[in-house]
């Protein structure tokens, strides 16, 4: 779902941002502790029947992030709680 939402071209980038989130959360990189960490959007990916489906209520829950400030700021980057979520999801096996 990584790739889908930012693009092939930013897979290193979106490891390295969901590497540093999880560090700032004190999370360790387990596909256990991920899951935990990531509840959030992976019920919103969950709830979503396609992809086409689940990038539009990315998109709609990073601008709700953003309008309700729940912004962290990774890597001098301030991003929606969900983007950084999703990188921290690209971390699992077979996530992108």
């Amino acid at each position: 779902m990584a790739t889908t939402y930012f693009g092939v071209g930013d897979v290193e980038a979106v490891k390295a941002i969901g590497t540093a989130y999880l560090k700032q959360l004190g999370v360790e990189p387990t596909e256990e502790a991920i899951l935990n960490a990531t509840a959030d959007t992976l019920e919103l990916i969950a709830r979503s029947s396609t992809q086409a489906i689940a990038v539009t209520a990315l998109t709609q829950a990073v601008r709700d992030d953003f309008r309700e400030q729940r912004t962290v700021q990774v890597e001098g980057w301030i991003i929606s709680r969900t983007e950084a979520q999703l990188c921290a999801l690209s971390l699992l096996p077979d996530a992108l």
